[in-house]
C-alpha cells in the first residue's frame, strides 16, 4: 500500500482553555504550532498525506468528548497497515493524591474541580489507542510548556505538577507497533523557541518533518530518526528539557511522513566519493556494523573529513556494545533504541559528508 494512501493523523491543539480563571493559562504558542503541523500535514506534496486523512482540532474544538469521538473515527477508518500519527499540544500534568499520582491531558473544556471526569487519563487515551489496530502509531506530546506551568501550581484544590510522568507514556506505549514522544520529562519544563512563535519542540518536529530528519537517502521521515533530530537539536538549544522516547514492542523503525524537499534536493551523483558514501549509508541500513566500518574507513583516507573518525567511532563502539547486549539478552525495548540512535547517528554523518562533498569545488 502506497503511504499516501495509509497515513492518517489527529491533530489537536489548545491554546486557551474555558477554566482558564481557575489556573488553565493560556500557551500562546500552541494555535500556531498546530497551524504549522496541520498546513504541512495536509499538502500532500510537502508529507504525504492526503487532505481527508487528517483531522485537526483546534481551541475550543477539542473538547474531551471530541477528541474520543476522533480516535474512535481512527479506529474505524484505519487497518493494521496503517500508518497513524497524533499529536496534542496542550497542557498536562499530575495529581497527587492519597492512593498515588493520576496524570491528565487536558481538553480544552477539562475543569480542575473534576479532572478524573473532565480529563484525559493515561487508562482512558490507551484504551482508545487499542482499538486503533495500526502497526505503526506514534502519539506526540507537547505538553508542560514553560509559560504556563508557572500558574499550574494549585488547581482545583488539589496539587498539581505539571509535566507527563513516565507511567503515563508507559501506558500509552504498551501496544506493538506503537512511539511515544514527549516534549520533556515531567520535571522538566517545554520551552519556546528563542526567535520564532513556537515551543521549541514542535519548531524541530516541523523542521524534522520538513527534511532535516530525513537521513537514509530514501526521501522519508522514520520516526526514530525524527525523534533523535528532535532530541538532539532541543537539547543543544536548551539542555534543561530533554524529549522523551516511550517504546515497548516496535521491530519497525517506520516510516512517519514523506520528505519531498528533501528529494528534490539532492544533488545528482557527481563523483565516484558521492556514490561510495550512498554505498555505505545504505549499508548501515542494512548491515550496521560493517557499514559503521566502512564509514570510519573512508574519513581516515580523505584528509578533510579526518576529524570525523573520532566521533564516528564513538558510535561503532555505541552500536557495538548494543548487538553484542542484543545477541546476549535479546532485543529489549531500551537496547533497541541504543542500537537505533547509533545509526541515526551514523546516517547523519554520511548525510553531512555527502552535503560536504555535493558542494566541494570540482
Amino acid at each position: 500500500m502506497e503511504f499516501e494512501e495509509s497515513a492518517h493523523a489527529l491533530l489537536i491543539g489548545i491554546g486557551k482553555y474555558k477554566y482558564q480563571e481557575q489556573g488553565l493559562a493560556e500557551l500562546p504558542s500552541c494555535p500556531n504550532d498546530l497551524r504549522e503541523l496541520a498546513s504541512l500535514l495536509t499538502d500532500s506534496q510537502k508529507s504525504g498525506y492526503l487532505h481527508q486523512n487528517v483531522s485537526v482540532l483546534s481551541g475550543k474544538e477539542a473538547t474531551k468528548k471530541k477528541i474520543e469521538s476522533e480516535l474512535a473515527k481512527l479506529s474505524k477508518r484505519t487497518n493494521e497497515d496503517s500508518t497513524v500519527f497524533i499529536y496534542f499540544s496542550g497542557h498536562g500534568g499530575r495529581v497527587k493524591r492519597a492512593r498515588g499520582v493520576r496524570t491528565y491531558l487536558c481538553p480544552f473544556d477539562c475543569d480542575p474541580d473534576h479532572l478524573a471526569d473532565t480529563g484525559i487519563s493515561g487508562e482512558g487515551f490507551s484504551n482508545a489507542l487499542s482499538a486503533i489496530k495500526a502497526r505503526k502509531l506514534l502519539v506526540i506530546l507537547d505538553t508542560c510548556h514553560a509559560a504556563g506551568s508557572a500558574t499550574l501550581r494549585e488547581i482545583g484544590g488539589e496539587t498539581w505538577h505539571p509535566g507527563i510522568d513516565k507511567s503515563y507514556l508507559e501506558t500509552l506505549a504498551a501496544g506493538s507497533g506503537r512511539v511515544v514522544i514527549a516534549s520533556s520529562k515531567a520535571d522538566q519544563p517545554s520551552y519556546n523557541h528563542p526567535t520564532a512563535n513556537h515551543g521549541l519542540f514542535t519548531w524541530h518536529l516541523l523542521e524534522g518533518l520538513r527534511g532535516k530528519a530525513s537521513i537514509r537517502g530514501d526521501g522519508r521521515v522514520n520516526v526514530l530518526d525524527l525523534f533523535y533530530h528532535i532530541s538532539e537539536e532541543v537539547r543543544g538549544a536548551q539542555p534543561g528539557q530533554e524529549p522523551v522516547l516511550q517504546v515497548k514492542d516496535l521491530d519497525d523503525n517506520f516510516a512517519i511522513a514523506l520528505a519531498t524537499v528533501t528529494r528534490q534536493l539532492r544533488e545528482p551523483v557527481v563523483s565516484d566519493i558521492l556514490i561510495t558514501i550512498r554505498e555505505i549509508r545504505e549499508m548501515i541500513v542494512t548491515d550496521p556494523k560493517n557499514g559503521a566500518k566502512a564509514l570510519s574507513e573512508l574519513v581516515s583516507r580523505t584528509s578533510r573529513w579526518q576529524s570525523e573518525k573520532s566521533k564516528i567511532d564513538l558510535k561503532r563502539s555505541a552500536l557495538k556494545n548494543a548487538l553484542d547486549e542484543i545477541d546476549l539478552l535479546g532485543p529489549g525495548p531500551e537496547i533497541k533504541v541504543e542500537k537505533n540512535r547509533a545509526i541515526h547517528s551514523l546516517l547523519s554523518v554520511c548525510n553531512d559528508l555527502e552535503r560536504d562533498e555535493a558542494q566541494a569545488p570540482g
